[in-house]
């Protein structure tokens, strides 16, 4: 608040002192032609408003101003779309897009002239400079290239969200930014386009030919009016469509409340247990020469399979290779990616219920994700928002997603990274138990402790193409055996 007051006081100290500089300058030359005064000015201000030649000016200039920012807005969403989504509707465009933004907007206007009615100029003038600005604005939201998005639509994936869920909570808010950036710039260009039209075309009637006949008969003063009120009038209309986008992103966020309140959504029933061994077979990856060629891995019902292995042997891509066939065999797979792909405009409450509602509906998805969240040591930031949160907390919250979602397999990448021992300690408890719900479950891991202490059976990989170098079962062993065994099969290995 303090900060948007001293905003407001530099903004009008800063008017007032370009006043004062006009008033002097304006005495100085001492010529109303040249450089009227400010007095002058704001009555012929006055004078201007009371006409009614004015009036009918000026709705006419607003009316093609908002004709032609609502078709460029539409048609740029809809090219922009297209350009996101299928690149070579790019390529064609380009050259045209390209030869737009060169070529003078002066030009554009007297060619212009040939083609049309001059009250048509202005209007496809505003159109055609303002429509590759939100084009390209749609086009770079809904980029596929960009790599947030397609982490947060492998996370969706996983937690087999709807396509009604990714487009209302992943893409709408992921492109949101971008899209209300090229909306607000081409409303910032629509009035001085659509005068600038005017001001050559003449059209009957249009504060842009009021401003060009004002020229002619030389009144400076009104000259300066006009524009003043031209000012104004685009300042006027670029608030109204920052009002819409700030109704719109607050809309956005009441609807998310409603959804979580009243979805009864449940699509997906809960897995059974699987008792059978889930078989990866002919895993080939290159990567500066293979990393992995026809490997192979049997990951075993009801068991937990701690993967171990040294920096850049793939222990993360065989997961991510993993989790894809899973799914494309009909498997239910909860992921906890190394980082934690939430999605930032939604709650951690409601980041972890999200996947749930489509298991039990709103009101049961979001009393589980509350008792796994408060398990895990996060019960005071059900309501924080992702970026309020801190590394380790962002990871838990990410646990308590992967580990309430109920899932035929469980992969888990690095899980304590962003925690210290204190608190993996305490949680230690909670995963095995929402591991232990889960058919089957890979863990991969750079620490023995884990190991030995999570799962049931460790595997080694090593060499390049990656093989598996030791395949152990640690059921029998005590924790403290386990892990001794572990480090120096590891040590073992690497020789």
């Amino acid at each position: 608040m303090k900060l948007r007051i001293k905003k407001v006081f530099v903004f009008v100290f800063s008017a007032v002192i370009l006043l004062f500089v006009w008033q002097i300058v304006a005495e100085k030359i001492a010529s109303p032609l040249v450089l009227p005064l400010p007095k002058s000015v704001l009555q012929s201000i006055f004078q201007t408003f009371s006409t009614k030649k004015f009036a009918s000016a000026f709705v006419a200039t607003f009316s093609r101003c908002a004709l032609s920012f609502f078709i460029s807005a539409f048609f740029g969403f809809v090219l922009g779309l297209c350009f996101a989504f299928f690149p070579s509707v790019e390529t064609f465009f380009e050259p045209l897009l390209s030869l737009v933004r060169a070529v003078p907007v002066v030009s554009i206007i007297l060619l212009a002239l040939f083609w049309l009615k001059s009250s048509s100029v202005p209007v496809f003038v505003a159109v055609l400079m303002t429509l590759p600005v939100m084009t390209l604005s749609v086009r770079a939201g809904f980029s596929v290239n960009d790599a947030e998005r397609k982490k947060l639509l492998e996370m969706a994936d996983c937690f087999s969200l709807s396509s009604a869920q990714k487009l209302l909570f992943l893409h709408i808010p992921r492109s949101f930014p971008a899209v209300s950036s090229g909306v607000k710039s081409i409303s910032a260009m629509i009035w001085k386009l659509v005068c600038a039209g005017e001001v050559l075309s003449l059209p009957r009637s249009a504060v842009g030919s009021l401003l060009q006949n004002a020229q002619v008969v030389l009144e400076t003063a009104d000259v300066f009016a006009i524009t003043l009120i031209i000012v104004f009038s685009s300042f006027c209309f670029c608030s109204a469509v920052n009002l819409l986008l700030f109704a719109f992103r607050k809309t956005s966020r009441l609807f998310t409340l409603l959804y979580f309140s009243k979805s009864k959504e449940s699509a997906l029933s809960c897995p059974h247990k699987a008792e059978k061994d889930f078989l990866v077979s002919g895993i080939s990856v290159l990567r500066n020469g293979f990393l992995f060629k026809d490997f192979s891995l049997t990951l075993k019902a009801n068991c937990t399979t701690a993967i171990l292995a040294p920096s850049g042997r793939g222990k993360t891509t065989l997961l991510d290779v993993v989790a894809k066939r899973a799914i494309a065999e009909g498997m239910r797979v909860s992921y906890l990616f190394q980082e934690p792909r939430l999605l930032p405009s939604l709650t951690v409450l409601e980041n972890v219920a999200l996947p749930l509602c489509r298991v039990f509906g709103a009101k049961k998805a979001l009393f589980e994700a509350e008792k796994m969240l408060r398990a895990l040591s996060l019960g005071e930031k059900l309501h924080s928002f992702p970026d309020e949160l801190s590394g380790g907390e962002r990871q838990r919250a990410s646990m308590a997603r992967a580990f309430s979602f109920p899932a035929d397999i469980l992969l888990l990448d690095e899980p304590f990274q962003s925690q210290d021992f204190s608190r993996k300690l305490s949680i230690f408890e909670t995963m095995k138990n929402g591991i232990e719900k889960k058919a089957i479950c890979a863990l991969v891991t750079h620490d023995p402790f884990e190991a030995s202490r999570l799962a049931q059976r460790v595997i080694f990989l090593d060499g390049r193409p990656v093989k598996i170098a030791l395949d152990i079962d640690i059921r029998a062993m005590s924790a403290e055996n386990a892990e001794k065994i572990i480090i120096d099969a590891m040590l073992q290995a690497q020789k």
